[in-house]
């Protein structure tokens, strides 16, 4: 009677499992209201696959995961305490403007801040301290895009104007 009791409690856990799994297969963000014991690193795969931001939710990130779920979505950098540069880069190569989740102090700032700029160049919105080179990228990436260059000479701050001015006027 006890092996039944047993049998029946995994195979509950089993069904449980399977619904968490079910659940962020079509919805990643679903993984918010998976309960921890559950939280395996197969169904948090499965729900960065889906939703990137359901890093979020992951409480073991291990590097697989957080590449995988940049990769899906660039501003999941967001969640990453520990960013390496492979990371940032896969991050900014989905998505120019997650250089903002990049810390300014990062060894390779200036170099992923150009990558980001040359993908997009509006994510110079999101970088401190413009030098020439990088308003050049900008410049460069929208002269033939009227409107996009409207919007990023709007990023370019009062003090980079000048530089900017010097440059192109």
């Amino acid at each position: 009677m006890i092996q039944d009791h047993t049998h029946e409690l995994k195979s509950d856990r089993i069904l449980q499992y399977e619904t968490y799994e079910t659940a962020v297969t079509h919805n990643g963000d679903a993984l918010e209201f998976v309960p921890a014991k559950y939280k395996t690193d197969e169904i948090c795969t499965i729900a960065v696959s889906n939703c990137g931001h359901s890093l979020k939710y992951v409480l073991n990130k291990t590097l697989e995961i957080c590449m995988i779920a940049v990769n899906n979505d660039g501003d999941a950098l967001k969640y990453i305490k520990n960013k390496s540069s492979k990371i940032c880069r896969h991050a900014i190569k989905n998505e120019p403007c997650a250089i903002e989740f990049v810390d300014k102090n990062h060894p390779r700032y200036y170099r992923l801040c150009k990558m980001a700029i040359k993908r997009d160049a509006l994510a110079l919105r999101y970088v401190e301290n413009l030098t020439e080179e990088l308003c050049e990228i900008a410049t460069r990436k929208t002269k033939k895009y009227r409107e996009d260059w409207d919007k990023v000479s709007r990023y370019i701050k009062k003090k980079d104007i000048i530089l900017w001015k010097r440059m192109y006027l």
